[in-house]
């Protein structure tokens, strides 16, 4: 039986850097104060995969459907969005700005030849061009998409994945010797099952080998052959050993991972029913211990205790976003969980935001809406500090995201005609000014931390309007009384 199957019986059928980011003019980096300010269960902004919150009978394949979405990432560089479509067989890809609109189709697929096909490799064999059960992608700085494909065993590379063609075939391969192999292994260059994967900021690969309960590490992946060794194991003591446990040391059904800017590694070890972090995660040796457990209060405690903001039941995805929290989707709880700053919690620390349902202590599938989540599953951190999260037994991928914000002060002096001043800004992608009868012009730095500077300026006093603007369209806007003695 495949790794989905035996999760579909075991749970009732249930189942990322700081990069230079181009918009509107605007460069600027993602700031590591970026801060997702969302509120416990409030409601998805927009949906994908369903043509609105309520509707969720119809699972494609088409270019607007989906069937068992599970692993979602987002291009730093252009902001497309990319969805592991299990069931279909296939990831598709979403341009920056549909991706924000409910009910939007694709752009562009992989895996399949066009967007009605959803047979497991295209109907016949492996290939650089076909997919079987793909569970996880990420985007790395550098644009390339990784696909974890759980029935091929192997993680596929897909170079400037923003701009290749539908049905393009994969860069590189690693878990096989080749595009036309999928042989079970539990070996350094081998998998069996993978579900995981991430980079982190030096360009080390994190595969989560779930068939093999451990977690593979290969260095400056890129740059690696096909079917090369991985240079490091966490989960087991060598790269030959597979069994399961409960230890600081060891996994069981590990499933998602993810890294932060601190070089931390976070593994979801589903079947443990908990989170486990490994800090400087690309210099510890093979099957270092654990520096920390979310989650269960210890490491040789795997429980599903009852539901808190603590406890955790098939947690099967994480994502860290810029500020330090958290996300987990509890999949089996309904729910997707924020634990601020995440580093500093102790073991079996409190999550601090729910979404997917009222309150830390309810939990169950509802009927459909903008607020219910029906297996919990990955999430990905977008530059506004909004959050893109799969809904797994819903078929959809859920968008949240707080109140677009712009602070600038009330009153500056201009001298000699030009003024220059600050301010900031949350859940945009732009800020922008304008003085009276001028154009618009995108603000200078950092989102959270804007520069603008007005010339020009004849009149004794001029209104600057300052405009922040999300992918969505949403605004928020201020005026700024600029004197000009």
């Amino acid at each position: 039986m495949s790794l989905s199957g035996t999760k579909a019986a075991m749970k009732k059928n249930k189942l990322t850097t700081a990069v230079v980011v181009v918009f509107s003019g605007l460069s600027t980096l993602i700031p590591a104060n970026l801060r997702a300010e969302l509120k416990n269960s409030q409601p998805a902004l927009s949906v994908l995969g369903k043509p609105n919150f309520t509707d969720v009978d119809a699972d494609g394949p088409t270019a607007a459907e989906m069937n068992r979405p599970e692993g979602i990432a987002i291009d730093p560089i252009t902001d497309k969005v990319f969805v592991a479509d299990r069931n279909n067989n296939r990831v598709l890809r979403f341009s920056a700005s549909s991706a924000y609109q409910s009910g939007a189709a694709a752009e562009a697929v992989f895996g399949q030849a066009d967007f009605v096909s959803g047979l497991a490799n295209r109907g016949g064999a492996v290939a650089a061009n076909s997919l079987s059960a793909p569970r996880s992608v990420h985007i790395d700085s550098s644009g390339r998409l990784w696909v974890a494909e759980e029935d091929n065993r192997r993680v596929l590379r897909f170079d400037n994945a923003s701009s290749k063609a539908t049905g393009s075939d994969a860069d590189a391969v690693l878990g096989q010797s080749n595009f036309t192999t999928n042989t079970n292994l539990t070996t350094q260059s081998g998998m069996s099952g993978p579900t995981g994967v991430a980079t982190d900021r030096s360009g080390n690969l994190y595969v989560v080998d779930a068939g093999n309960n451990r977690v593979l590490i290969f260095y400056n992946a890129a740059s690696k052959g096909n079917g090369a060794n991985a240079d490091r194991v966490l989960g087991q003591a060598s790269f030959v050993a597979s069994g399961r446990g409960t230890s600081a040391t060891s996994l069981f059904g590990p499933w998602g991972v993810c890294t932060d800017r601190g070089g931390r590694l976070w593994v979801a070890d589903a079947d443990n029913n908990r989170i486990l972090r490994f800090d400087d995660a690309a210099t510890i040796g093979n099957g270092a211990a654990a520096s920390a457990v979310l989650g269960q209060t210890d490491f040789v405690s795997s429980a599903s205790l009852p539901i808190s903001a603590a406890s955790l039941y098939s947690p099967y995805y994480v994502a860290a976003a810029p500020d330090g929290t958290l996300w987990v989707g509890d999949y089996s709880h309904e729910r997707f969980l924020g634990f601020k700053n995440a580093a500093s919690k102790p073991n079996g620390g409190s999550a601090d935001i729910v979404l997917g349902q009222p309150d830390f202590v309810t939990d169950g599938d509802t009927a459909p809406s903008a607020s219910a989540v029906y297996g919990a599953n990955a999430v990905a951190v977008d530059k506004e500090g909004g959050l893109f999260t799969t809904d797994y037994q819903y078929d959809r991928v859920l968008r949240y995201s707080g109140v677009v914000k712009v602070k600038a002060p009330a009153k500056v002096t201009a001298v000699g005609g030009k003024a220059v001043f600050r301010g900031s800004s949350e859940h945009a992608s732009q800020v922008r000014y304008k003085k009276p009868g001028g154009p618009f012009i995108d603000a200078k730095g950092e989102l959270t931390n804007w520069k603008a500077k007005v010339t020009g300026l004849t009149r004794p006093i001029n209104r600057v309007r300052v405009e922040a603007v999300a992918l969505d369209k949403r605004k928020a806007s201020k005026v700024v009384k600029v004197l000009n003695p």
